[in-house]
């Protein structure tokens, strides 16, 4: 087990985040108190061994209680809202634990021992996470702040949508031009289908056998129009390249080993974009997806009375902000992107619904059919 001591003091400005090393400060503040314990625990598959990395940053000398996020978002996405928490609340510790979205879920549905259970369950996952509610494995609670929330975005008091990021298309801006740039899935596909030889072996999107990220993402643009279809068939006959992650998508878009990418986190995307001259990010005219990172209370929890003032500070004014800040769109309000313009109309916006209607994949069939068809077209 690596142990890593982070002892840079946060500091913020302009609502930004700066960190200042300082060797003077191996215990990060004295004075203030206030402190986040946070376990880092990655999963590489739902079967692989764990890696653990605790990494004790601002820990607080007061705690008398310790929360545990178990969250599918990279620690330095959220480690702002983590931060701000514990300063109002510096009698919780907090063990944030990174797990990819299946071994999330299971970790849930397997019933482990109560000390070893999260008491806040917070994925990218919808779709899993509305499974989790519905069959009674997260806490009923109505936070504080619900009447900032849009009405779409709570599930029965149940599960609350947290932040609100488009689904893009990304591409390479040093090698394509602005006229070979699909501003539509309408247009990608065209694009797709007119210019074989270009795109060939260069085009990338998630593999929804292996992401269930992916898989939501795909099924939701069906759900929106059955021409869905003609994309897939378009990416079959570029040899599309499939990835189980948006991160790696824009990683092999930013060095041209793919010219565009398709369905990738827009969240991940543009806070890229802020410091890679390569990369351009497409919000599809026709329509944009919304995905929200899904927030819930386990029922298991031992820490309920902590778990609803973390869910209460998510969904807070300063909680949202700091969210915003680190690239994840408010929802408190109504949906904004405070940091960026957004390029194309409201009417165009698609927040994927939180509701029954999310389950329809993950019943084994009817996955197992959508993907025998998605198979085939990629297949070409």
């Amino acid at each position: 087990m690596k142990w890593e001591i982070i002892t840079s003091p946060m500091c913020f400005k302009n609502g930004c985040r700066m960190e200042t090393p300082n060797p003077e400060m191996s215990l990060v503040r004295r004075t203030s108190s206030i402190f986040v314990l946070i376990m880092l625990v990655l999963f590489l598959a739902p079967r692989a061994t764990a890696q653990e990395r605790i990494a004790p940053s601002l820990v607080t000398a007061n705690a008398t209680t310790t929360l545990t996020v178990y969250a599918q978002a990279p620690l330095a996405r959220v480690r702002d809202v983590l931060t701000g928490f514990t300063h109002l609340n510096p009698d919780i510790a907090v063990k944030y634990l990174e797990v990819k979205t299946g071994p999330l879920y299971n970790a849930m549905i397997r019933r482990k021992a109560p000390e070893k259970m999260p008491d806040i369950i917070w994925s990218s996952a919808m779709d899993r996470q509305i499974k989790l509610a519905n069959d009674g494995y997260a806490l009923q609670y109505e936070p504080s702040e619900l009447d900032h929330l849009p009405p779409q975005l709570n599930w029965k008091d149940i599960a609350y949508g947290i932040t609100a990021e488009p689904v893009v298309i990304v591409y390479n801006k040093r090698l394509l031009s602005e006229a070979q740039v699909p501003h539509s899935h309408a247009e990608l596909t065209e694009a797709l289908d007119q210019n074989q030889a270009l795109f060939r072996g260069k085009v990338g999107t998630y593999d929804p056998q292996v992401s269930d990220t992916g898989l939501l993402f795909v099924t939701q643009d069906l759900a929106v129009t059955a021409r869905t279809w003609d994309l897939v068939a378009a990416m079959g006959h570029c040899k599309v390249r499939l990835y189980p992650t948006s991160a790696g998508m824009i990683d092999d878009v930013s060095s041209g080993r793919v010219l565009i990418a398709y369905n990738v986190l827009g969240s991940y995307a543009m806070k890229r974009m802020q410091h890679d001259p390569n990369l351009g990010v497409v919000w599809p005219s026709d329509y944009t997806l919304l995905m929200s990172r899904v927030a819930l209370i386990s029922k298991a929890s031992r820490n309920q009375e902590a778990a609803k003032r973390f869910l209460d500070y998510l969904l807070s004014e300063d909680g949202q902000t700091r969210l915003a800040h680190d690239g994840l769109g408010r929802v408190r309000d109504g949906l904004q992107f405070p940091d960026i313009s957004v390029p194309v109309d409201a009417s165009a916006l698609r927040p994927i619904a939180m509701n029954i209607d999310l389950l329809v994949y993950l019943d084994q069939a009817k996955r197992e059919a959508f993907l025998k068809q998605w198979r085939k077209l990629i297949d070409g």
